[in-house]
C-alpha cells in the first residue's frame, strides 16, 4: 500500500468517526446521521426543556447552602428593574429581623445604622430591617456617625457633613475620632502647590471642636488667664468687641504649665441672655440674677433691658413672653466666648478649663462659669490668592440681607476681583443670607475677570476694621431659620508670618447650610484638599502644624507614637533580607524620635521641653533663648539637593567645619522694626560628609556577642525633624524640627561670633536610610506661626 492510499483510508476513518460523534435525534430519528447545516431553534429548545427543568430543581435543592446559592445564581439576584415583569415589581422587599440578643452588651454590637433603619409595625412585632443597600444609605450613615449620636456610637468615628462628597473623591482615614479625607485623588504634589499658590483650595475643618464659655466677663478673663492666655490680649478693644479672632497657645493649669496646644478664641459682640443648665442651677439655687454686664458700647444694662433689645424669638435657650420667663428656671446674663481646639487636645483642654473654673468659683461664690461643647457652627477654610474671589461667587452679595455688613461684603467682593486683597488679620464679618439662593449651584466657572478700577488702598476698612461688621448674629444662639435667612460668619485669615501661606477666609455656618456652601465653593473653582494635603502645604513653607510638630504636648506624643508604630509595622512586614539594618547605618531612632537621647532637660513624662517665644523676643533676646535647658523649634531649608523628611536626624558640625558654608545676612532694622531676612537661595556646591559603616552591628556579630556595642556617630546628635519634604515653593527641601537650645547657642557663637542678632545657622542632616550627611539652614521659629 502506497502512502497516498494510506492517507485516504485515514481520512475516511476520521469522517466515519466524526459522523458518529455528531448525531441528532430530531432529524427523522436517524442515529449516526450527519447533522444538517441549519438548526431549528424551536425544536432544539423543546428538546432541552426537560434538562433545564432538572437543572432548576437541582439549584432549588442546593439553595440551602449559601456559597452554592451565590455561586449558582447571579451577583444581581433581583435583576434589572427595567427587565422585570409587572408581577415581580409588586414583590415585597426582602426583610430580616434583628438578631436575638441576651444582654445589653450583645445589643450594643449591632450597628447603629441597622437599628436606625429598623421598621416596627406594632408593639408586639419584631423590628424589621431591609437589605444592606437600604440601611447603608447616606442619610442613615450620617445619623449613625453624627457627633450628637447615642452613647453607643461614641466609639465609632464621627462623619462630617461633607463625608459623602469626600468619600467619592479622596482617600478616607480614621483620625482623632473622625472619618476624614486624607488625600485628594485628583491632586498630585505639584498640582496641590499650584492650586494653593495660584488658585484656591478648600478644606473642611469641622472636625475642630468648639467649646463655649458662658458667664461674667471678669470670670471668663480670670479662667483664661490661668490657662496661659494673655489678659491684655483678651481685653483688647477690637478683640473684646467681637470683631477680631485671635490665636494663642493654651497651657495646663498646674505647676509644670505644660503646653496643651494652640487655640483660637472669639468674643460674642454683646451680652447674651441664656437659660442655665439644670446641673448649674442645682449648685446655685440661692442665686437670682448675675451682676450687671457691660456691652460693647459701654452701657450698663440689666436683664430686662437687655432682653427687650434682643429679637423676639422662641428657642430652647431663650424664650421670653412679655418680658417674663416661661420656664421656672431663671435666665442668666453674661458673655459668650468661643474656643476652637484640635480634637487631639480637646479632653485635656476641657479638663483644664473646668479645673480653672472650679478654682475661680471658690474665690467668688456668687458667680459661676458654664463650659459646654458645641456641635455647631461647622466651618471650612478657603486657602489661596483667589479665596475671596471664589467666595464672592459662592456667596453673592445680592443674596445677603441689607445691612452695613452686607454693604461692606459687596465692597470686598468688588475690590478682590483680579487682584490679591489682604484684609486685617482675624477680622470678622457676619451676614444674613437667603437660604433659597444657596440651593442653586450656578456659580459660574473659574474665569479670568477684569481688574477692578477701584482704588482699594483708600478704603478705611483696610486700615481699621469697622465694629459694625461683627454685629450680633443669630449664629451665637443657634436659632432656626424661620424667615428664610440663615446666619453666616466670615473670618479672614492673613496666613503665616514667615511665609504668605494659608491666607484666605474661614466660613462658619449651621449644619444644613454648611454642605450647600461647600458645594457652591466647589462649583466656583475651589480645589478640595485633605488632612495630609494641608499638612504638606504647611511643611512646604516651613510652618508647624498641631499635633505633628508639637512633641512636647500629649497630643503630639500620641501622634508620634502612632506614626512610629506604623513605620515599625512596615519595617517588620518586609522579608528579613529586605529590611534596613539601622544599626549598621548608625541610626539612633529610625522609627520614633528619641528625645531622651539628646543632652537636654525633659519632664518626668518623657516628653521634651520646648521653649516657644514670640518673634519679637527671638529677635531682641536671642541670648535668653539660647540659654534655655530645653529645645528650640526651628525651620529648616536644605542648601543643596538633600531633602529633610520626617524623623530625619540633625547633627552638630565641628569647629573646623564652621566656615565651610557662607551664611546669609543678618537681621536688619528698618523703620524702627526688626525685619528678618528671607530664606537664602540654594547652593549648587555644598560640603559632603559620609558616615562609615558600623560593622560591629551586623546581625551575625550581634548573635555571637553577649552584649551589643554602643553606636557612636562621627557627629553628635542634637535634634530631629518632625515634618518635612521637598518644597515646590522654595525649590528645595524644607521642614520643621527641634534642636537643643544650649548647643544651638554654641553653634551660633562659633559660626557668627555674635548672639545679639538672629541669623541663619547651618547643621548636618541625615535621613534614616542613608549614610550621606547634607547641610541645612535653620532658624528659630516663634510660637505665633501657622493659622487656624
Amino acid at each position: 500500500m502506497t502512502s497516498n492510499q494510506s492517507t485516504q483510508s485515514f481520512r475516511m476513518a476520521a469522517v466515519s468517526s466524526s459522523s458518529h460523534r455528531f448525531t441528532s435525534l430530531s432529524h427523522g430519528g436517524l442515529t449516526g446521521a450527519v447533522p444538517s447545516s441549519v438548526l431549528a431553534v424551536e425544536q432544539f429548545v423543546a428538546e432541552r426543556a426537560g434538562d433545564a427543568q432538572r437543572l432548576v430543581d437541582t439549584l432549588e435543592e442546593a439553595s440551602q447552602e449559601r456559597h452554592l446559592r451565590r455561586r449558582a445564581r447571579s451577583w444581581r439576584p433581583f435583576g434589572l428593574v427595567r427587565c422585570r415583569v409587572s408581577k415581580a415589581r409588586t414583590r415585597k422587599v426582602k426583610q430580616r429581623t434583628l438578631p436575638r440578643y441576651t444582654s445589653d452588651e450583645d445589643f450594643d454590637k449591632i450597628p447603629v445604622a441597622t437599628r436606625m433603619a429598623a421598621e416596627q409595625k406594632g408593639p408586639g412585632d419584631a423590628p424589621k430591617v431591609r437589605v444592606r443597600k437600604h440601611w447603608r444609605r447616606p442619610a442613615l450613615l450620617l445619623r449613625a456617625h453624627a457627633w450628637a449620636a447615642p452613647p453607643v456610637a461614641s466609639t465609632m468615628p464621627r462623619y462630617l457633613e461633607t463625608h459623602v462628597w469626600h468619600a467619592k473623591r479622596a482617600h478616607m482615614e480614621n483620625l482623632w475620632g473622625h472619618r476624614l479625607a486624607s488625600k485628594n485623588c485628583a491632586l498630585g504634589t505639584r498640582a496641590l502647590y499650584r492650586a494653593m499658590s495660584q488658585h484656591c483650595c478648600a478644606h473642611d475643618r469641622s472636625y475642630v471642636q468648639l467649646v463655649e464659655l458662658f458667664g461674667p466677663e471678669s470670670l471668663l478673663v480670670d479662667v483664661l488667664d490661668q490657662c496661659g492666655l494673655d489678659r491684655k490680649l483678651l481685653l483688647a478693644r477690637e478683640v473684646r468687641a467681637g470683631s477680631r479672632r485671635m490665636r494663642c497657645l493654651m497651657k495646663a493649669c498646674d505647676a509644670e504649665r505644660r503646653l496643651i496646644g494652640p487655640t483660637c478664641f472669639l468674643w460674642s459682640p454683646g451680652a447674651v441672655v441664656q437659660r442655665c443648665q439644670a446641673k448649674d442651677l442645682a449648685k446655685h439655687d440661692e442665686l437670682e440674677e448675675l451682676p450687671f454686664v457691660v456691652d460693647v458700647r459701654g452701657e450698663n444694662m440689666d436683664t430686662g433691658e437687655l432682653a427687650s433689645r434682643l429679637p423676639d424669638t422662641k428657642t430652647d435657650d431663650v424664650e421670653m413672653i412679655s418680658g417674663e420667663c416661661v420656664d421656672a428656671a431663671p435666665l442668666r446674663t453674661g458673655m459668650k466666648l468661643w474656643l476652637w481646639f484640635h480634637p487631639a487636645a480637646l479632653p485635656e483642654a476641657v479638663a483644664s478649663l473646668n479645673w480653672a473654673a472650679e478654682q475661680t468659683r471658690g474665690r467668688n461664690e456668687s458667680e459661676f462659669l458654664q463650659v459646654s461643647q458645641q456641635a455647631t457652627p461647622c466651618y471650612f477654610e478657603l486657602i489661596g490668592p483667589k479665596a475671596l474671589e471664589v467666595l464672592g461667587r459662592a456667596l453673592p452679595p445680592e443674596a445677603c440681607r441689607s445691612s452695613p455688613a452686607a454693604t461692606l461684603w459687596q465692597e470686598i467682593v468688588v475690590a478682590a476681583r483680579g487682584q490679591r486683597l489682604a484684609l486685617p488679620p482675624g477680622s470678622v464679618l457676619t451676614l444674613e443670607v437667603e437660604e433659597s439662593r444657596l440651593t442653586s449651584s450656578s456659580t459660574g466657572k473659574m474665569s479670568e475677570q477684569p481688574r477692578s478700577t477701584t482704588r482699594v488702598g483708600k478704603k478705611d476698612w483696610l486700615a481699621r476694621w469697622p465694629v459694625e461688621a461683627a454685629m450680633s448674629s443669630r449664629i451665637w444662639v443657634d436659632e432656626p431659620a424661620e424667615d428664610g435667612y440663615v446666619p453666616v460668619m466670615l473670618i479672614f485669615r492673613p496666613g503665616g508670618k514667615m511665609a504668605d501661606v494659608g491666607a484666605g477666609v474661614d466660613v462658619l455656618s449651621a449644619t444644613g447650610v454648611h454642605r450647600k456652601l461647600w458645594l457652591r465653593s466647589h462649583f466656583a473653582g475651589a480645589r478640595a484638599v485633605g488632612v495630609h494635603d494641608r499638612h504638606q502645604l504647611l511643611a512646604d513653607s516651613g510652618l508647624p502644624e498641631f499635633p505633628f510638630d508639637f512633641p512636647e504636648t500629649q497630643a503630639g506624643e500620641r501622634q508620634a507614637q502612632l506614626e512610629g508604630s506604623e513605620s515599625l509595622r512596615r519595617w517588620t512586614r518586609r522579608p528579613p533580607k529586605k529590611r534596613v539594618n539601622f544599626g549598621v547605618l548608625g541610626m539612633a531612632a529610625p522609627h520614633l524620635p528619641d528625645w531622651g537621647s539628646l543632652p537636654a532637660l525633659f519632664d518626668p513624662s518623657g516628653r521634651p521641653s520646648i521653649c516657644r517665644g514670640s518673634q519679637f523676643q527671638l529677635l531682641t533676646q536671642p541670648r535668653f533663648f539660647y540659654s534655655q535647658p530645653g529645645l528650640l523649634p526651628v525651620a529648616l531649608f536644605a542648601l543643596g539637593r538633600g531633602v529633610p523628611t520626617g524623623r530625619c536626624h540633625l547633627y552638630r558640625p565641628s569647629k573646623e567645619e564652621a566656615k565651610l558654608v557662607t551664611l546669609p545676612g543678618r537681621a536688619t532694622r528698618a523703620q524702627g522694626h526688626l525685619v528678618t531676612v528671607s530664606c537664602p537661595a540654594p547652593v549648587t556646591e555644598t560640603p559632603t560628609l559620609e558616615e562609615p559603616l558600623h560593622r560591629n552591628q551586623k546581625l551575625g556579630r550581634l548573635r555571637r556577642q553577649p552584649e551589643a556595642a554602643k553606636v557612636e556617630t562621627i557627629r553628635s546628635l542634637i535634634g530631629f525633624v518632625t515634618s518635612g519634604g521637598f518644597s515646590y515653593r522654595h525649590g528645595r527641601g524644607a521642614g520643621v524640627g527641634a534642636v537643643v537650645a544650649q548647643i544651638l547657642g554654641e553653634i551660633a557663637h562659633e559660626q557668627t561670633g555674635d548672639w545679639d542678632h538672629a541669623s541663619w545657622l547651618w547643621l548636618w542632616a541625615r535621613r534614616t536610610t542613608s549614610l550621606q550627611y547634607f547641610p541645612v539652614l535653620v532658624q528659630c521659629l516663634p510660637d505665633d506661626q501657622g493659622y487656624g
